[in-house]
């Protein structure tokens, strides 16, 4: 009885609640990536992962670490950002705006970074205002992608102009587009700032019977109410106050934003082609996007609402919120259909809804082929719709929403 007393007695000290370090070590090696003791205790020391405990093994078999249950993913998001980036500070970042439980003096680190570097970007903006001369030697320079792209569009010639306009709008000073001396109007520096955000298709281009978002509408009133704000209130202004429960609440609505941008307008390039609606310059960004850069979007974000902007940016994450609810797994689903029940692939192919959002005498055409062939072959889209609850939810929900009563 002293024997089995004992034998109980080791195995209740050996059910271990977590995650040892040689499991984690095991279950990283399975994803490709090596991960030493040493490593899991420095980056458990610099709270990137959770702190482990030390536990008995029973009586005359020594310790061993366990760490909380959960850490393996936490860990293998670690080593993927670590892949790219050796910095502890930016990893910690990284695995912060991701979600993780990280501790909040990485991200107010990272926040008054991005303070300190708004500023001075301002200061040096506003010298290159004084010396207009100093552009010239700055477009030599190695640009960021993004830049790149923007001189691409507007060409060399009129990227001069198109970032003096950016350097207006950042220090207060854009009161409208500039008059060309010849023409008389501010057609001219309007085209080259529109075309260099990428915007020209969005005054253009129809979706269905509604006319094109950008249409009639004169943007630079926008910017000028942006430029004379920044100049009031700066992003990072109001970090000071700003708690963290606040700065937790913006991150997780930005992040459901960029989302939300980088999915919708890669769900309309596939459909209508690249730029459409000129919302790939804006996907490209959010794609390309660093920690300091996360931070700053995270701080104008925050400036936005301080500007009373809070009901519009609310509008803009239920918009989010539907397309990743209902939106996204009905354009998912239909893809699947195509794929399981090839008999849809043609009426489903992206052209062919790609031209049935452009015009709405299209779409009523594409929506009778639909009709006819869920007849035509009932038993095979009832199946796929049997193994595929989740479309016919999101089907639902947004019959109700475009519903007259809705």
């Amino acid at each position: 009885m002293f024997a089995l007393g004992c034998i109980i007695e080791n195995m209740s000290e050996l059910t271990i609640n977590g995650e040892t370090a040689d499991e984690l070590i095991t279950h990283m090696q399975a994803q490709g990536f090596t991960v030493t003791r040493p490593e899991l205790a420095r980056w458990h020391r610099a709270d990137l992962l959770p702190r482990p405990e030390r536990r008995s093994l029973g009586r005359g078999r020594g310790m061993v670490s366990v760490y909380p249950p959960g850490t393996a993913d936490q860990l293998y998001a670690l080593c993927l950002f670590h892949r790219s980036e050796k910095r502890l500070p930016s990893v910690a970042w990284c695995l912060w705006w991701a979600g993780y439980d990280v501790p909040m003096h990485y991200a107010w680190l990272f926040l008054e970074q991005a303070t300190a570097a708004w500023r001075q970007g301002i200061e040096e903006l506003e010298e290159l205002q004084e010396h207009p001369e100093m552009l010239t030697g700055l477009f030599d320079r190695r640009l960021s992608k993004t830049l790149a792209r923007v001189r691409k569009r507007v060409g060399r010639k009129n990227f001069p102009t198109f970032v003096g306009v950016l350097i207006r709008l950042a220090t207060g000073t854009f009161e409208g587009y500039a008059i060309d001396p010849e023409t008389g109007t501010d057609s001219h520096e309007r085209t080259i700032v529109e075309t260099g955000f990428g915007l020209r298709r969005a005054r253009t281009e129809r979706v269905g019977g509604a006319k094109p978002w950008l249409a009639g509408e004169d943007i630079s009133e926008a910017f000028k109410m942006c430029s004379s704000l920044l100049h009031e209130h700066p992003p990072g202004k109001d970090l000071e106050t700003a708690q963290d429960a606040e700065v937790l609440r913006s991150r997780d609505e930005v992040r459901s934003f960029l989302t939300f941008m980088e999915s919708f307008s890669a769900t309309l390039d596939y459909l209508l082609g690249r730029g459409a609606l000129g919302l790939s310059v804006f996907a490209n960004l959010i794609r390309e996007m660093g920690p300091q850069d996360q931070a700053m979007m995270l701080l104008f974000w925050m400036m936005f609402r301080s500007w009373g902007l809070g009901e519009g940016m609310d509008v803009l994450l239920e918009l989010a919120c539907q397309w990743h609810q209902i939106w996204l797994p009905i354009f998912r689903g239909l893809e699947q259909l195509r794929a399981e029940v090839p008999a849809t692939a043609e009426v489903l192919a992206p052209k062919q809804l790609g031209n049935a959002l452009h015009r709405p005498m299209a779409m009523e055409h594409v929506l009778d082929l639909a009709r006819h062939l869920a007849q035509l072959y009932a038993p095979e889209v009832e199946a796929f719709v049997a193994r595929h609850p989740e479309l016919s939810q999101a089907l639902e929900t947004s019959s109700a929403l475009l519903s007259p009563q809705a």
